[in-house]
């Protein structure tokens, strides 16, 4: 007989690397992980937008209910005008409106401030619409009243806005009968009601239905 020796098979050593079979294996799986993760990336995104969204609408909430306090307490304060006639601190325009209200916050702590609201042009950031701004400022009745805010001095309510639209229910003289005006020029009352309309963008999903707020403290005609 030979003397040779016969090599015996050995057992496939685990460490020594992957069969074909466990390569498409890994490979099957991890492609059914890439479709889950594109999924709820997907998924992540749409809920990202819907957040967004929730809090743009509830900004819209916070800005309406600012908007009526201060509105609804516009006091029936009197100031001499450029010419020295004496009218009422309320001046109303189709997309400008100014007025003195009571406020337990502002630059010189509560008190009495002029509120004036206004359109302008949106920021760099902000997309290419405009912007609802507001400007407060403490009220001293030997100021003049300026009706339009510069832009270093507005304060954004809303952003990326299509527009504005401002209508003010009154008698437009003290024995012509009430009702809706584009304008408040009236120089000894203030208007009874006052509508804020604001205009979104067509793509917009923000909601904002026309704010009709009542001037509590309007004298009486």
């Amino acid at each position: 007989m030979s003397g040779g020796h016969v090599g015996q098979p050995h057992p496939t050593d685990p460490e020594s690397g992957f069969t074909l079979l466990e390569l498409l294996v890994s490979l099957i799986l991890l492609a059914l992980i890439l479709s889950f993760v594109g999924g709820a990336l997907r998924f992540g995104a749409r809920a990202w937008e819907a957040a967004g969204a929730l809090d743009r609408g509830a900004s819209m909430g916070a800005v309406r209910t600012f908007l009526e306090q201060r509105l609804a307490e516009a006091m029936p304060v009197y100031e001499r005008d450029e010419t020295g006639r004496v009218r009422i601190a309320f001046s109303g325009q189709p997309q400008q409106l100014s007025f003195v209200s009571p406020s337990a916050r502002g630059k010189a702590g509560a008190g009495l401030y002029r509120f004036s609201l206004n359109l302008e042009p949106a920021g760099r950031d902000a997309g290419t619409g405009t912007a609802l701004a507001l400007d407060q400022s403490l009220y001293r009745p030997e100021v003049v009243s300026q009706v339009v805010a510069g832009p270093e001095e507005g304060q954004p309510l809303l952003e990326d806005i299509a527009g504005i639209g401002l209508r003010y229910y009154g008698r437009k003289e003290a024995r012509s009968p009430a009702a809706w005006h584009s304008e408040w020029t009236r120089a000894d009352a203030l208007p009874e009601l006052v509508e804020i309309s604001v205009l979104l963008r067509e793509q917009d999903v923000r909601t904002w239905l026309p704010l009709v707020v009542e001037l509590r403290l309007r004298p009486a005609p």
